[in-house]
C-alpha cells in the first residue's frame, strides 16, 4: 500500500516510461535542409529501414536501437535526439568532418549520450558479440562521434561542407574508429521487436563485392575505396 500511495509501483513505472518514450516531439525544421547544432532531429537507418532510438531498461541501462521498419515512426521522446558539437567549439551548423555528441532531449528522463566501448570479455552487444552501443550518463570520448560522408569517392571533398537532411551518412566512433552499425538481428522489448545497433565496419568481399554492387547500380567501376555497406549508413531526418 506504500507503494501505491508514493506512487512508486512497478506497474506505475512501466506505464510512466512507455508514456514517456511515446510522446510526441517537435522537431527542427532545419531551414535549407541544414541542421544546426541543438536542433532536435532523428537518424534514419538505411540498413534496418527504421529509426535510431534509446530503449530504457530498467536492469541494464539504456540501450540503442533502431525501430522496425514496418513501425510507425512519428517523431516521439525516445527518437529524437540533440547534435551537440564536442568540446563546445563555437559552431552553428553541422559539417561533414564535425565530431559530434548526440544526446536524448529534455523530455527525457536523464540526459544522456550516445556511447560506446572497446569490446571486453562480458561487455559486448547482447545479440551479435559486437562493440555494444548504448546511451551514457558519463561525458567522456565515448560520445564523440565524426560523421563523414558515406560515399567513399566523395569523403574527402565533402569535409567542411554543410551536412544536409536525408544525406547518406556514416557515424565514426573516434575512440575505437569503428563504424556505427544498425544490425538486422532483432530481440522484442516493450515496443515490439526492435533491431540491435552496435559499432562493426562492415566491407563488401573484394572485388566480388564491387561487382556486385556495379550490378545493382549502387558503385561505379573506378571505386578507389571499399564503398560502405548498408547497415553502416545512416541520415539524418526531422
Amino acid at each position: 500500500m506504500k507503494k501505491k500511495d508514493t506512487n512508486t509501483l512497478k506497474v506505475t513505472g512501466a506505464a510512466d516510461k512507455l508514456a514517456m518514450s511515446f510522446a510526441a516531439v517537435q522537431r527542427a525544421q532545419c531551414e535549407g535542409k541544414q541542421i544546426r547544432y541543438g536542433n532536435f532531429i532523428g537518424l534514419a537507418s538505411e540498413g534496418t529501414r527504421g529509426v535510431l532510438a534509446a530503449d530504457p531498461d530498467e536492469r541494464s541501462g539504456v540501450f540503442a536501437c533502431t525501430t522496425n521498419a514496418s513501425a510507425t515512426q512519428m517523431p516521439t521522446c525516445r527518437n529524437t535526439f540533440r547534435v551537440l558539437c564536442h568540446e563546445g567549439v563555437d559552431k552553428e551548423v553541422l559539417r561533414y568532418g564535425d565530431k559530434i555528441k548526440i544526446n536524448t532531449i529534455p523530455m527525457f528522463d536523464q540526459d544522456l549520450m550516445l556511447s560506446s566501448e572497446r569490446t571486453i570479455p562480458g561487455f559486448a552487444s547482447p545479440l551479435t558479440k559486437n562493440q555494444m552501443v548504448v546511451f551514457s550518463p558519463y561525458d567522456t570520448f565515448n560520445n564523440v562521434w565524426q560523421v563523414l560522408c558515406a560515399d567513399a569517392m566523395r569523403r574527402h571533398e565533402t569535409l567542411g561542407l554543410p551536412c544536409l537532411l536525408g544525406e547518406r551518412i556514416i557515424l565514426k566512433h573516434c575512440f575505437t574508429n569503428n563504424l556505427l552499425a544498425g544490425m538486422p538481428n532483432t530481440y522484442p522489448n516493450e515496443m515490439g521487436m526492435e533491431h540491435e545497433v552496435c559499432c562493426k565496419q562492415f566491407k563488401n568481399m573484394g572485388k566480388a563485392g564491387a561487382i556486385s554492387q556495379e550490378f545493382a547500380g549502387k558503385a561505379g567501376a573506378t571505386l578507389l575505396q571499399p564503398s560502405v555497406c548498408e547497415p553502416n549508413v545512416w541520415m539524418f531526418q526531422n
